[in-house]
Parts: C-alpha cells; sequence; structure tokens
C-alpha cells in the first residue's frame, strides 16, 4: 500500500501528552524584564507571536498561503534551548549553576533514530534503576556560545511549542545528552536530545522530512524579481527565551561562513 503523503495541515497540532544567550537568576521574570529593556538592535522591534502571524504579517507581495505555511511550519522545528550549568572550560565563565537561554532548530530526520530495545542515556536514566527502553534521538542546532560541550549538553532543555505564554499545555520538553559536532569559527553548535515519547518523536520527526524533502516550492507564485528587489528575511527565534516570536524585514548584507552541500550552508544576515 503506498504510504500517504505528507498534508501542511496535517502539522496544525502537536500529538497529546502519551546569536544570543540570555542569563537568568529569576527565570521567566528575568527574561521578560530582559526583552522589554533591549536596547541592543534598535531597528529590529517587530516581533509578532507565532499564534497571531498571518498573512497580513508579510509584505503585500508575499501574501501568499504556501509561503505563510511554510514558515509555520519552520516555526514548529523552531526551539527555545535552555541550558542549566556553565561549563568551567567555557573561554569567558560565567556564573554556573545560573540558566541560560537561546534559540535553535530540529532537523536532519535521516540521523533521527528510535530505539525500543535498549536503556536510554538520558540524565535521569542514567541515574535510574529502571531507565526507559523507548527513546528516540533528535538533532538540535544552536550556537555554540549557547552549548559550549558535552558538559553543558548533558541535562540541557529543548523546549518545543512554547509558542504563547496562554498556551503552557501544549510544550514539550527534550532532554539534552551530548555534543555531535561544532564549529566555533561559525559559532554553530549541533547536539542530540531524547525523548520517551513516541509519538511527538514520530510528529517531529515527520515534519523534518517534508520541510525538506517536499517538492513544492512556497516562491513559486512570486517572481524572482520581487524576491531580489525585496530580499525578504523572516526569523524565527525566542528573543531573551520569551515565547517564540516571528519577525519580518529585509537582508542588508549575506556573508556565507561555510559551505558544504545541501542544506549546510552557514551564512550571517544583517
Amino acid at each position: 500500500m503506498a504510504e500517504e503523503t505528507p498534508r501542511l495541515g496535517q502539522f496544525d497540532s502537536p500529538p497529546p501528552v502519551s546569536h544570543e544567550i540570555q542569563i537568568s537568576v529569576n527565570e521567566e521574570r528575568d527574561l521578560h524584564e530582559a526583552y522589554n529593556d533591549c536596547h541592543k538592535n534598535k531597528g529590529h522591534t517587530n516581533f509578532t507571536p507565532v499564534p497571531n502571524f498571518d498573512l497580513n504579517s508579510l509584505p503585500e507581495s508575499f501574501q501568499d498561503q504556501g509561503i505563510l505555511d511554510t514558515i509555520k511550519l519552520l516555526a514548529k522545528l523552531t526551539v527555545k534551548v535552555a541550558v542549566r550549568k556553565m561549563s568551567s572550560k567555557r573561554p569567558k565563565k560565567g556564573e554556573r549553576g545560573i540558566p541560560s537561554h537561546g534559540s535553535g532548530w530540529l532537523w536532519s530526520a535521516k540521523k533521527c533514530n528510535f530505539y525500543k530495545d535498549r536503556p536510554c542515556v538520558c540524565k535521569t536514566c542514567r541515574s535510574s534503576s529502571e531507565p526507559a527502553m523507548e527513546w528516540g534521538e533528535l538533532r538540535a542546532y544552536t550556537n555554540k556560545h549557547v552549548v559550549f560541550n558535552d558538559e553543558e549538553a548533558d541535562g540541557a532543555e529543548v523546549i518545543m511549542f512554547y509558542d504563547s505564554e496562554h498556551e503552557r499545555d501544549k510544550v514539550r520538553t527534550l532532554t539534552g545528552i551530548r555534543v555531535e559536532s561544532s564549529d566555533p569559527e561559525g559559532d554553530v553548535c549541533e547536539f542530540i536530545a531524547v525523548t520517551h515519547d513516541h509519538e511527538l518523536w514520530t510528529y517531529v520527526v515527520t515534519i523534518i522530512d517534508y520541510v525538506y524533502n517536499t517538492k513544492s516550492d512556497p516562491l513559486e507564485a512570486t517572481s524572482s524579481e520581487e524576491l531580489v528587489e525585496q530580499n525578504l528575511v523572516v526569523i524565527v527565534s525566542h528573543p531573551h527565551g520569551c515565547n517564540k516570536q516571528i519577525s519580518v524585514g529585509k537582508c542588508l548584507q549575506r556573508c556565507v561562513l561555510r559551505n558544504e552541500g545541501e542544506f549546510h550552508e552557514s551564512v550571517f544576515y544583517v
């Protein structure tokens, strides 16, 4: 029987329960105060919470349902990374034990495995006499200054679906275990996080596979002249560790830091 082709609509709701770093002492209160008081990027002020982002949030030339659906899918893969301890090996020492926060995203479905016959290797299971025997790996990409090394990756929280202050019940959390690869010069880090929830793992892997392998082009209705002229940039992030926001603007400068083939191009935007 042929496998059903994924549809954008099927990703509307997560399954039911079965380069900035923000250091905070008082958790959410500190994060919201930092967000409100930030003057670093004076021209970057228009953030829209994910639930409120619609066609009218896009420039008129890009008000296409395919573009909006693609942005919303990419938003589902955007995560908040919370590191609970600072490594003593950081070049600049932070206050150890104080949480820090940054943004990241989940990717590379081909590298995501689900196991049903071996003990889970997360921090909680390693110290348990009854570790979970069913668990899955997911790959998170963030900045190296957010997750510096294995010491920080072990026990780091990868927080999914934190889209609204009023819908905390939808939030799901993965647990970091180790760094897979990192590049100090490019300030990037890929680390592995795990979940014991097979339904959540399947949901995420299906989205990743759809986003990276779909044959449709959400920009095909927009002429190349319009793309070149407007230099549209869409950013999905957790500014100062707060709930997920989307901002839209123009690219003023694009610099390729490295290129390792399809889906492996690291760039810097201004």
